[in-house]
């Protein structure tokens, strides 16, 4: 097995404990090792293992060292500098092994949204502020509005709104006021 799929391999194995700061005892114990390089980067790879975050280990320090260079540590560390002290895991791992995404999915745009959407965006792009709502232009873009915002309250994503109503990103992100 060569280097990638051995770190491949080892990252999907790991459960991540996110926002969950080390115990008083391991940032004693980590401030202890900073004179001894190998022994540091031993017990930053036992951390990272055990499923402490980069910046949770990288925060033990005053000031606190960088994700980047956490990582290096952990990818340096080497067992054979292996520190007896007890390992302490996270106490909110989750249960499934491998990335929990934080934002939940898309429930994505149904046909008939998008299809009003791609109905209503040339019509709104044509409305200038002398119109009026009851001009054509006018109520396509009140509508366009206040059916973006429902879509993206239900947790459609401004991405998925640009693309459906072929705008960019950011002119999405002005009508929804974000």
């Amino acid at each position: 097995m060569d280097i990638r799929a051995k770190v491949y391999f080892m990252e999907e194995r790991r459960r991540y404990a996110r926002e969950e700061e080390l115990p008083e005892s391991e940032i004693n114990l980590l401030l202890s090792l900073e004179k001894s390089k190998k022994q540091l980067y031993c017990r930053a790879k036992q951390l990272y293992e055990a499923g402490w975050a980069l910046q949770a280990i990288g925060n033990a320090f005053s000031p606190p060292i960088r994700r980047s260079t956490v990582q290096y540590w952990v990818k340096n560390g080497d067992f054979s500098h292996k520190i007896d002290k007890k390992l302490v895991f996270p106490s909110n791992l989750p249960k499934k092994v491998g990335y929990q995404r934080k934002k939940p999915l898309s429930p994505g745009i149904s046909e008939a949204d998008t299809l009003r959407l791609r109905y209503l965006a040339p019509l709104a792009r044509n409305y200038r502020s002398g119109m009026g709502l009851a001009s054509l232009q006018g109520s396509a873009n009140q509508e366009l509005t206040e059916l973006a915002t429902f879509l993206h309250s239900q947790g459609v994503t401004i991405a998925e709104l640009a693309r459906a109503t072929g705008v960019t990103f950011r002119a999405m992100a002005r009508r929804l006021g974000k």
